[in-house]
């Protein structure tokens, strides 16, 4: 059984387009706008959520539209 469950996970890494880290910065970034918005009242910029999560702006905003874009594929 454990055999059979390990490979039934390791599949389903392998056919994940977006990846273990980019999901996990993705998840962690979501958090932290969340965050900024409550604070702030308003949609938090990339900039800012970058600068919070303590990552560089570009790595946030592909992580993000990844993380958009996946999403949106699953919907339809």
């Amino acid at each position: 059984y454990t055999v059979v469950a390990r490979a039934m996970v390791d599949e389903l890494r392998r056919l994940d387009p977006l990846g273990r880290t980019t999901r996990k910065l993705a998840r962690r970034l979501k958090r932290v706008r969340d965050e900024l918005q409550q604070g702030l009242g308003r949609e938090p910029t990339v900039a800012e959520i970058a600068a919070k999560a303590g990552v560089r702006e570009a790595i946030a905003r592909r992580a993000l539209a990844a993380a958009e874009a996946e999403a949106s594929e699953a919907l339809q």
